[in-house]
């Protein structure tokens, strides 16, 4: 009967790791192109024979544009400049539903499935 619910748990850490990385990896695609649209794409094709994609989703999230101010000092050179920086954080959150196969698991957890969530933000340089 513990043997059922290993098999259970290695499902739900599985998920976990595998939303890790879609998640990761959907916020370096929008770094590089900016098309939040195409998340979903990205997702099923990399994650989607891993991943039930009925059970996933996920939002992301733009903050406002933000503006640094710094020194830039040249290696040949002692002098610096003053530069601006504008940049913009995004975040993409991903919930998915691990579905429970076992009966003692979903007896333990108390329901037929449980979520697993992660998240991840970069910043993006804007022009």
């Amino acid at each position: 009967m513990l043997l059922s619910m290993v098999v259970d748990l290695a499902r739900i850490v599985d998920a976990k790791i595998l939303i890790n990385n879609a998640a990761s990896e959907a916020v370096r695609y929008l770094v590089e192109r900016d098309d939040p649209g195409a998340v979903s794409t990205i997702l099923s094709v990399n994650y989607g024979d891993r991943l039930d994609m009925a059970n996933i989703s996920y939002t992301v999230e733009d903050s406002p544009v933000q503006t640094i101010n710094y020194r830039y000092y040249p290696s040949y050179s002692y002098s610096y400049y003053n530069a601006t920086m504008k940049y913009k954080n995004v975040k993409i959150s991903i919930e998915y539903k691990v579905d429970l196969i076992m009966p003692l698991s979903k007896i333990v957890f108390g329901s037929d499935f449980v979520v697993v969530d992660s998240w991840f933000t970069s910043r993006v340089g804007v022009k």
